[in-house]
């Protein structure tokens, strides 16, 4: 048996933008895998600005489980969800082209209800954030932040910077190209994404990031459609929520205010304990300032009695001893103590 090939362009899941013929989805997959009859290695083309998450999902686990060496090529194009179908290729089988990009962002949708609907889809669309920002950090060997904040900045990589951070094995060289492939890239089919009254009115036309460009034409387009469903079958009631999709838009006005107010959930928590913790140094600030103060003092108060201990006289052990002088008797029978008067002026002198 030998190598099968299969070419894959166009938006992933259903056709929600009229602007594109081409569409990408299991059934497409499956029934190109089966055209191309017995084979014992399958090399995958891939050209798509991304699409719905969840058929994108689908088309990845059903070519992992093929069972056989699968090698996917990308070219023009790999952005959102089609960046992991593009990881269905075996280690050292993910390929870009030289000219091609990939691109990583946020899931983002719409859906109609009540706040309690919103609340709901909001949580669909995080849980899907995590699951992409956690399957990127497993391929490429990298913290799940880096990859969210990577996804949220919406970051484009060119063939050797996807391979250097590893989203991509190598690059395939134009050289190597098969005939159909390179017919495949330079026909007609990879523009019949782009309106073609835009094409015959533009020679150059610049690929479509992810349908970011025409963002509100598709919202218009689809909520025209579901006013046709509406106005062709009195039965409907609400419409359907479409499913998942993955485009370099922002994210859902709801997630966003979520995330909004959780940072400023948490600035609020980090004034609260700034303000805590300078209440407290102040607090430590005064105690430290009376302690200070009370111990110069207690320093004044000790020199000022050492001071005192230096100018009292040195006493002479050696110094003959003074004795009191013993009371005279006078005539008329009267003690005289001026001599013991005059010894205790010249003692208390010295302490004064």
């Amino acid at each position: 048996m030998a190598k099968a090939q299969i070419f894959l362009s166009g938006i992933v899941g259903e056709a929600y933008y009229e602007d594109y013929s081409g569409y990408i989805t299991l059934a497409s997959v499956r029934n190109a895998v089966g055209a191309a009859g017995p084979f014992d290695e399958l090399e995958v083309w891939l050209n798509s600005p991304g699409g719905s998450v969840d058929e994108g999902w689908a088309i990845h686990d059903y070519l992992r489980a093929l069972g056989v060496p699968v090698s996917v090529v990308g070219i023009g194009q790999v952005y959102s969800i089609a960046s992991i179908i593009l990881q269905a290729g075996r280690p050292g089988r993910r390929y870009l082209t030289e000219s091609a990009k990939l691109m990583i962002h946020n899931p983002w949708g719409g859906r109609w209800g009540d706040a309690d609907d919103m609340e709901q889809y909001a949580k669909i669309l995080r849980a899907e954030e995590n699951r992409l920002a956690e399957f990127y950090a497993q391929i490429t060997d990298t913290d799940a932040s880096i990859m969210r904040e990577l996804m949220k900045e919406e970051t484009y990589f060119s063939a050797s910077e996807a391979i250097e951070i590893g989203l991509v094995d190598a690059i395939y060289q134009a050289d190597t190209m098969p005939e159909q492939v390179m017919a495949f890239q330079s026909g007609t089919k990879v523009f019949a994404m782009i309106n073609p009254e835009r094409l015959k009115a533009k020679q150059a036309v610049p690929q479509i990031s992810n349908m970011a460009d025409n963002k509100q034409s598709w919202l218009d387009a689809l909520g025209e459609k579901i006013a046709k469903g509406l106005m062709g079958n009195a039965q409907t009631t609400t419409p359907p929520a479409p499913a998942v999709e993955e485009a370099p838009a922002p994210i859902a006005e709801t997630n966003e205010l979520d995330s909004l107010k959780a940072e400023n959930d948490e600035l609020k928590k980090q004034l609260a304990e700034a303000q805590q913790a300078a209440t407290q140094a102040n607090a430590q600030a005064v105690t430290a300032t009376e302690q200070v103060n009370a111990l110069k003092k207690t320093l004044q108060e000790v020199a000022d009695e050492v001071q005192a201990l230096k100018e009292l006289p040195l006493v002479n052990p050696n110094a003959p001893k003074q004795v009191a002088p013993q009371p005279q008797a006078k005539e008329n029978g009267a003690f005289d103590f001026s001599g013991l008067k005059q010894l205790v002026l010249s003692r208390n002198s010295h302490l004064s």
